[in-house]
């Protein structure tokens, strides 16, 4: 009886003994000693920033021309911004809002399941069309108080008084992708933006041919950068919107 078959907790147990001679033996290799001392961290980092830069240079000739007198600004006062709205602590009448005009790319197919022009219609209400939240407002005021025939009727003014009024993010060349990744995938990331993505990813994002297209590249870049300006503003100040929602 001097050998015993093995036994299902007998090769549990040689099977964990295993996984800690081979955990001590990395924990005195060159890989944890690197790690610790930031060496892997580093190069991580580099390679990072340098495929960052030649993904800037490449789609910088995407960037619009724009004769808007605005240039792309890193950070404005805290803010990852290229154009700061109007000021939150003045503002009466909204809170701020974030609002690009790539959002809805020219050319658009009439015909695509995805309605992309109703970014552009939005801000097109919000900057010409009465709020009604206002008139009600003001109707109510005017029941009760009685005012005045001299009062001045802004009731039918709207929400957003002027284009100039909205906060504008980044654009793709100076947006720090370091945003995106994570929680994107860098490979994934680096097919998008070099418009290299499978049929495959291109049909489950639901574009599918455009998704090529380098001013879906850019706009979508810009939504991420506009999200992230609309959760500065609203740490900032309490609240924001962003016209592209997310």
């Amino acid at each position: 009886f001097d050998y015993l078959p093995p036994t299902l907790e007998r090769i549990q147990l040689e099977k964990m003994q295993s996984k800690k001679e081979l955990l001590l033996q990395r924990t005195n290799s060159s890989f944890i000693q690197e790690f610790a001392s930031g060496t892997r961290y580093r190069a991580h980092y580099e390679n990072n920033q340098s495929w960052q830069t030649n993904q800037t240079r490449q789609f910088t000739s995407f960037q619009k021309a724009t004769s808007e007198p605005f240039s792309d600004t890193i950070l404005v006062d805290g803010l990852a911004t290229s154009h700061v709205g109007l000021d939150p602590l003045q503002n009466t009448r909204h809170q701020p809002m974030v609002y690009h005009d790539n959002y809805s790319p020219p050319d658009w197919p009439e015909k695509h399941s995805f309605p992309m022009d109703k970014f552009r219609w939005t801000a097109h209400s919000i900057l010409k069309d009465a709020d009604e939240f206002l008139m009600a407002n003001r109707k109510e005021e005017e029941e009760i108080n009685q005012p005045s025939n001299n009062a001045i009727p802004d009731d039918d003014r709207p929400l957003v008084l002027s284009k100039h009024h909205f906060f504008r993010p980044l654009s793709l060349p100076a947006f720090p992708l370091a945003y995106l990744t994570p929680p994107i995938h860098p490979a994934f990331l680096r097919s998008f933006l070099s418009g290299t993505l499978s049929e495959r990813h291109r049909r489950r994002i639901g574009f599918r041919e455009q998704t090529r297209r380098p001013e879906l590249i850019e706009r979508t870049v810009s939504e991420v950068a506009g999200t992230v300006l609309t959760a500065q503003l609203a740490l900032k100040y309490g609240m924001a919107s962003h016209l592209a929602g997310g």
